[in-house]
């Protein structure tokens, strides 16, 4: 077994893995007014965006899950001690704007092909139910989007792309605004080169569901196309576009044991038909097989060592062995984030053969995870993305060896709050991809915290390289691991300055939250060490768990992680 952790730490306690536990969790869910909070089965929480209407499951429970394959190899990410200065300049914020789709992120194209990008998104106000979805269009400056087209009241939440009936034009799934859950409504192109303004139908089996991770193509090779998604439930549903009845007929549906999650498309085993992958609250895996016209078949069931395992992507042979890969993931208590990599080892069958693990975090927040080619060199890299943090890692394995490296990290600065979901999109054809992520700003006022859901775009600026900046921050200052650690009372923490620069140096609980300044002032040349005595500040000590240490000098920033052992 390999294991390869990065940016490692140099203590460890078990005890207090992800410190904060259901009932803190509950609570922070509950402070927010612009979510509700329902327990829907034991330990198994709705939590809806008031805004949208949109909602997610999460399964709260705080029992450990029995390892699975102990000796696979792995790659551990310590995100706490990452150097986030080496990664500071590759990416500068651009654009805030009032147009946000929560779970699902942004549609981006440019569907009347005039060179411009659109993003298709619900607009947004404070403490208020999103405005009808808007098209926004970049203009020819290429330095603003402007509003162009307004969708009718009836309508929230553009959700995805495609051709599905055949004609040459574009349709559009969009969530039906009923005051309900919602349903599936499509709307499409009136000609070649134009918006999808047309409204086409309703798909009446999606009445009062809300459709989640909707996903087409042509799966049984009958020259029609299916349409596969879940329900915010147990089961996956396949319809089939029917052109006489301009709707989709059903004709298949799997049910899980618990609340399924993403849905991800290929053929794994390389046989010739087409696999669906799907995945549940408890880590149970799912494939079903395309069997022939309208036949479908559950071949194959696995499991990951993680709860919420909603999420799912593939990677097309990132190995280069000859088979494609797909990930399940997913997010507790126990585990923190943990990603497990399956391949075929004959038809039918799969096993895991890497995993990524991002220990001491957890969000009750969706991820996001999937594969692009974030840099334009023509190679897919894997994307992390969870309410705090962005992670970009690219392969550097061999065949049946696989292996990782950060590409890109950045900690807390995408948004006031959470990250809801990351999309990727190259705006200006230059062959390197925009971020657009789905957040939410807080306007307080009279003592009450007013959520508005935005977009901050993030604009690449790989100008500097970054062997440069690792080489320019380790020369110019330092932050040591604070010894001892744990500790009680009271750890010290050494840093270094090879410059006169201003130093801020805070601790930030669990949740993220700043508890204590211990310096913010303008310091010479030198090395220094300061002590912490284990209090906030108002001289309140502070209960045993996970703290974190953040020094900011310049644009140098870094992260180290303090236990707290009483």
């Amino acid at each position: 077994m390999n294991k390869i952790f990065v940016c490692c730490l140099l203590f460890f306690v078990n005890g207090f893995l992800l410190a904060q536990s259901k009932e803190e969790k509950l609570q922070q869910l509950n402070r927010r007014n612009d979510l509700i909070v329902t327990e829907v089965e034991k330990n198994i929480y709705k939590i809806e965006n008031k805004i949208s209407g949109d909602a997610f499951l999460e399964d709260l429970s705080e029992v450990k899950i029995l390892k699975n394959n102990a000796n696979l190899d792995s790659m551990v990410v310590e995100i706490f001690s990452i150097d986030t200065a080496k990664y500071s300049d590759m990416y500068i914020h651009w654009l805030d704007l009032d147009i946000s789709n929560s779970f699902y992120g942004l549609l981006i194209n440019d569907l009347n092909s005039n060179g411009l990008t659109e993003l298709y998104g619900n607009r947004s106000l404070y403490n208020s139910n999103s405005l009808s979805p808007s098209i926004f269009e970049l203009d020819q400056t290429g330095e603003l989007f402007n509003q162009v087209y307004t969708y009718p009241d009836t309508t929230l939440t553009p959700k995805i792309f495609y051709d599905f009936d055949n004609d040459g034009v574009i349709e559009m799934l969009m969530r039906k605004n009923d005051g309900g859950l919602g349903g599936a409504i499509f709307f499409k192109q009136s000609e070649l080169n134009s918006f999808p303004t047309t409204p086409y139908f309703e798909y009446p089996k999606a009445s009062n569901k809300q459709i989640n991770f909707p996903t087409f193509g042509d799966f049984d090779k009958d020259e029609m196309v299916e349409f596969a998604y879940q329900a915010l439930g147990k089961t996956i549903y396949i319809a089939e576009f029917n052109p006489a009845t301009t709707n989709f007929d059903s004709i298949y549906s799997f049910t899980s044991i618990n609340y399924v999650g993403n849905i991800t498309v290929s053929d794994f085993d390389m046989n010739g038909k087409t696999d669906i992958i799907t995945s549940n609250v408890w880590g149970d895996v799912h494939l079903i097989e395309a069997q022939g016209d309208n036949q479908y078949s559950n071949v194959w069931n696995g499991i990951v060592d993680v709860h919420n395992a909603y999420y799912s992507f593939a990677t097309n042979d990132i190995d280069k062995n000859g088979k494609p890969e797909f990930w399940v993931g997913g997010k507790d208590f126990s585990n923190g984030i943990l990603f497990t990599c399956f391949e075929t080892n004959v038809e039918h069958s799969y096993e895991p053969v890497f995993k990524i693990k991002i220990p001491d975090y957890y969000t009750v927040y969706p991820l996001t995870a999937f594969t692009d080619d974030i840099d334009g060199n023509g190679k897919e890299e894997i994307v992390i993305c969870a309410d705090y943090f962005f992670l970009v890692l690219k392969f550097t394995g061999s065949p049946d060896r696989h292996g990782y490296n950060i590409w890109y990290f950045n900690l807390r600065e995408f948004g006031i709050g959470e990250t809801w979901t990351v999309k990727a999109y190259d705006i200006n054809d230059d062959g390197k991809k925009e971020l657009f992520f789905d957040t939410y700003t807080i306007k307080d006022s009279l003592g009450q915290s007013y959520y508005k859901s935005i977009n901050k775009i993030f604009k690449p600026n790989f100008t500097v390289g970054v062997e440069e900046k690792i080489e320019k921050s380790i020369d110019n200052f330092n932050l040591f691991p604070n010894y001892p650690n744990p500790f009680n009372p009271s750890t010290n923490i050494k840093f270094e300055l090879k410059k006169s620069e201003n130093v801020l140096i805070s601790i930030y609980n669990i949740l993220g939250k700043e508890i204590k300044i211990l310096m913010n002032e303008n310091l010479p040349t030198g090395a220094y060490t300061i002590q912490w005595d284990g209090k906030d500040n108002k001289g309140r000590p502070l209960s045993s768990g996970v703290y974190f240490i953040k020094m900011i000098a310049g644009n140098f920033q870094r992260i180290t992680k303090a236990v707290l052992l009483k």
